[in-house]
């Protein structure tokens, strides 16, 4: 298996006894199932176990170059109407780019999940440690070559 056509993290954490939400695994890989390509299609994948169900949240991911000096963040927090919610159980937040915007490189992945008003994490991954790292391809063009 080559390292960058799917990666997730190797260990699985476990929600306090207390209650409370942890993200157990990140995982960034091509949609065609090959290597992640510029300008083709991925797909970011955040699994989540939770033993409480908590209303009205945000997520998002964190894209890092590898030296650490570009970052491309997300926030998603829904509509007025349509706010996402934290389930019991095991569940995962995802998005689906149709043309990654990535040049050829290597990146790290985080993780986070928030409270939207008050924008406190409820439980990230990567920060502190277990970044996921990724690989992206380009095909030989002019487009990607900018």
């Amino acid at each position: 298996v080559e390292e960058d056509s799917a990666l997730e993290e190797e260990h699985v954490a476990v929600p306090r006894e207390d209650g409370g939400v942890v993200i157990e695994s990140l995982t960034v890989r091509a949609t065609d199932g090959k290597h992640l390509r510029t300008h083709h299609g991925a797909e970011l994948v955040m699994r989540y176990r939770s033993t409480v169900r908590i209303d009205g949240v945000a997520w998002g991911f964190t894209i890092t170059t590898e030296d650490g000096q570009i970052h491309i963040s997300t926030f998603i927090h829904g509509y007025s109407d349509n706010r996402y919610s934290v389930l019991p159980g095991v569940h995962s937040f995802k998005i689906r780019l149709d043309r990654l915007p990535l040049h050829a490189g290597r990146y790290g992945l985080k993780a986070g999940i928030g409270e939207i008003d008050s924008g406190a994490a409820i439980a990230e991954r990567g920060w502190e440690h277990s970044l996921v790292h990724f690989t992206v391809r380009s095909d030989p063009s002019p487009e990607n070559s900018m």
